[in-house]
C-alpha cells in the first residue's frame, strides 16, 4: 500500500486514477466483520483476494474450519444480491417496520457490477508459503507500479515522517514549529499531563 501510494507519476505529473490498493493483512476471524461489511456496502467497488491456508500452521484443522467459514461467509456476502421483495416479504412478517432498515437490508452489490474475487487456498502456512505469498505480492506491487506509471520504491512520506518526528521534542523544551504546531503542542501537553 505505502509504495503505490502515489499521486504523482515519476514525471511528476499529478495522476487522475486510483493507485494504492489497500491490503488487509488479518486473520478473517478476527477481522472479517469489519472488512466485509465495509465491501459490502460501500459505493465503490473492488477487486479482492481472499487467501487461506486449509491447515492451521500446526497441521490441525480444528480452528481452521472456523477460519474457512468465515472466510466463505464474507464471500457469499460479497455476491449475495438480497431482492427487494424478499426483503419486502421478510419486513411484512414482522422482522423490523422502518424504512432505514429496509435500505440497509435491501444488499447494495445489487446496484453494481460483481466484484471481483480471488479465493486462494493452499496446504498450510509454513515458510515457504509464506514466503512465496510474499513475493507475490512484491511482485504484484512492482508491476502495478510500472503500469501506473509511479515509482513504488521511493519514500517520500516515509522520509517526510522521520524528518517531522525528529522536530517533535516529548518533553515539551522545545515547542513545535510549522504547520499544525499548536495541534501537536497540546497533544504533547496532553499526554504530559495524563502521564503524572
Amino acid at each position: 500500500m505505502e509504495s503505490n501510494g502515489k499521486s504523482f507519476s515519476l514525471e511528476g505529473i499529478h495522476v487522475d486514477f486510483a493507485t494504492a490498493p489497500i491490503v488487509w493483512g488479518e486473520p478473517v476471524r478476527t477481522r472479517s466483520i469489519r472488512f466485509s461489511k465495509c465491501c459490502i456496502r460501500a459505493t465503490l467497488t473492488q477487486a479482492l483476494d481472499f487467501i487461506a491456508p486449509l491447515r492451521g500452521s500446526w497441521g490441525g484443522t480444528e480452528g481452521q474450519d472456523l477460519a474457512l467459514k468465515n472466510c466463505f461467509r464474507t464471500i457469499a456476502g460479497l455476491c449475495l444480491r438480497i431482492p427487494l421483495p424478499d426483503v419486502e416479504a421478510d419486513m411484512a412478517q414482522g422482522r423490523r417496520e422502518c424504512g432505514r432498515d429496509r435500505a440497509h437490508r435491501h444488499s447494495p452489490s445489487a446496484r453494481r457490477e460483481s466484484p471481483q474475487l480471488l479465493c486462494s487456498l493452499y496446504p498450510q502456512t509454513t515458510t515457504r508459503t509464506l514466503g512465496g505469498i510474499l513475493a507475490l505480492y512484491e511482485h504484484s506491487v512492482f508491476v502495478q507500479g510500472t503500469v501506473w506509471g509511479v515509482n513504488s520504491f521511493d519514500q517520500f512520506g516515509v522520509e517526510l515522517g522521520k524528518k517531522l518526528a525528529v522536530g517533535i521534542d516529548m518533553a515539551g523544551v522545545k515547542p513545535p514549529q510549522g504547520s499544525g504546531a499548536a495541534g501537536i503542542a497540546a497533544l504533547i501537553n496532553y499526554v504530559s499531563t495524563h502521564r503524572k
